[in-house]
Formats: C-alpha cells, structure tokens, sequence
C-alpha cells in the first residue's frame, strides 16, 4: 500500500475521503526478474 501497509488488506478512514485507491502488486517471476501490477483507480473514497 502506498500509505506503506504490506499485508493483503488496509483499513480505509476518514484521511482517505476524497482520494483515488490503486493496488501495486511486486513479485519475482518464474525467471527472476522483478515484476508488478497495479490496478486502475477506484473512484474517489466517499
């Protein structure tokens, strides 16, 4: 998580209301290469 958590969830709060969430996703591949994902943005936390 940008907000620096590393685990498979966050609690969002009241500091997030108004902001876009994305997920990056960092793993070494079968070659071992360094690789990542990260998905599109949510729509802004209401």
């Amino acid at each position: 998580w940008s907000n620096g958590d590393t685990g498979s969830t966050t609690t969002l709060g009241q500091s997030d209301v108004g902001s876009t969430i994305t997920v990056t996703a960092s793993y070494t591949d079968a070659y071992g290469a360094s690789e990542s994902s990260t998905s599109a943005a949510t729509s802004a936390v209401a």
